[in-house]
This record gives C-alpha cells, structure tokens and sequence, in this order.
C-alpha cells in the first residue's frame, strides 16, 4: 500500500484511494441503472439522490441536487472531484 502524501493521481494529501484502494460498496450500481432507476421513480412522484464515494478522502457522499446523475462529483468537506464508475441511490417516497 502507499503512504500518506500527496498523490500525483489525484491531487489530494492523505489521499484514500491510493492508501487502501478505490472503494466499492457492493450495493452500487452502473451509471447507466441508477439513471434507468432514477427516472422510473422520479416518473412516480419519488425524489433520487445519487450516492458515491469520494476519491480523495473514502467518505460516502450522496447529491443535493434531486434526480440528476451528473458526470462528476465535488467533495464539500475535502474539496476533492469525483468522477464515480458506479453510484448508489438514496429514494424518498412520494408522501
């Protein structure tokens, strides 16, 4: 495993994935279903909130912004973008 400094892959100091390597809930899903989910709920009255994991620190991070799958993602705690390969989903109900 690596040690904790700056690394040249991702810009970030102590940086999670290259100490213990990307990691990968086994909940997540592709891209490609969790937009298919996403707009099967969303056309039922559900708001999606898409989860991933930041590359730069590890933590679980879910969106703000509801029912939209962007391409990448900004850490508000450690600054980092990621760019996920695969994404969870957080849904609430319709009332």
């Amino acid at each position: 495993m690596g040690t904790f400094e700056a690394c040249a892959a991702h810009g970030v100091v102590n940086c999670y994935s290259c100490f213990y390597g990307p990691a990968k809930p086994t909940n997540d899903k592709p891209r490609e279903e969790i937009e298919k989910i996403v707009r099967e709920r969303n056309a039922r009255s559900w708001t999606c909130f898409v989860k991933w994991t930041c590359a730069g620190c590890g933590e679980r991070c879910a969106s703000e912004e509801p029912n939209i799958v962007r391409d990448e993602y900004r850490h508000e705690k450690c600054g980092h973008v990621t760019r996920p390969e695969v994404f969870g989903i957080l849904m609430v109900g319709p009332g």
